[in-house]
């Protein structure tokens, strides 16, 4: 029996399912800003900084990649390399609850500001409020500026501080950005059973009978 006449029997069986195509999509994306040498408009990220930003996601998506904007300005503020973690948390009480994924990777330094963060994660997050989270470990020599007069912020910030996420530094913003696509679920439109049934016996004689001969 080929490929196609088993295909069709398990239609008949079973029902027809449909895939939806996805699409590449920007699902967070505050807009890179500009650095300065303003102490006000750049936010130092080195060793012990936790900051996240609060986003929502209305339908299931598959994150491909997670990044910030990061780099020297050129003037007061300068990068070294080191390693990042890049994480994503849920919500609990309006501020990061519990780790839903993250990644550490050793980022280069970036003299000029660009975005940067890691690629191919196939992270899923399902409709809800999350928070995107960049986070340098303690014995990290990472050092970068991120700006803080993004175009489109997130709905809220917050930063890690004396064992806990508050929000100690006052407003303060930083650029973030989340590719990935929309997950599609499969629909099955099922047959009636009797009707799969008669059909099905019907297709299966059929094709037993053209072995035959």
């Amino acid at each position: 029996m080929c490929l196609r006449n088993l295909v069709f029997s398990f239609v008949l069986f079973f029902g027809l399912t449909i895939f939806t195509e996805s699409r590449a999509i920007s699902i967070v994306d505050t807009g890179p800003g500009n650095a300065s040498g303003n102490l006000f408009t750049n936010l130092r990220v080195d060793a012990g900084v936790r900051i996240a930003g609060m986003f929502t996601a209305d339908k299931t998506y598959i994150i491909d990649s997670i990044e910030g904007w990061f780099g020297s300005d050129g003037f007061i503020f300068s990068s070294d390399a080191g390693d990042l973690t890049f994480s994503i948390y849920n919500e609990i009480g309006g501020f990061p609850g519990t780790i839903v994924n993250t990644i550490t990777v050793n980022t280069p330094n970036l003299i000029t500001s660009q975005w940067f963060g890691p690629s191919s994660l196939d992270w899923y997050v399902t409709p809800g409020v999350y928070w995107i989270a960049f986070e340098v470990p303690d014995d990290s020599t990472f050092s970068a500026i991120t700006v803080q007069n993004v175009p489109s912020p997130l709905d809220k910030y917050s930063n890690y501080y004396d064992s806990q996420w508050g929000t100690d530094f006052g407003e303060f913003s930083f650029a973030a950005r989340i590719q990935g696509s929309s997950f599609q679920v499969p629909v099955v439109i099922p047959f009636l059973p009797s009707a799969a049934l008669h059909l099905s016996f019907i297709w299966i004689l059929f094709v037993a009978s053209r072995a035959i001969t």
